[in-house]
């Protein structure tokens, strides 16, 4: 259970991360990569 709650945590947070990351690059011209 515990290991579970941890998963869903991180992947809240990392959606989180990804959002922002994703707003960024839109507002900004795309970067090479």
């Amino acid at each position: 259970m515990q290991v579970s709650n941890g998963k869903s945590m991180e992947g809240i947070t990392v959606g989180l991360s990804w959002r922002r990351f994703i707003n960024k690059q839109h507002r900004r011209p795309p970067l090479k990569h």
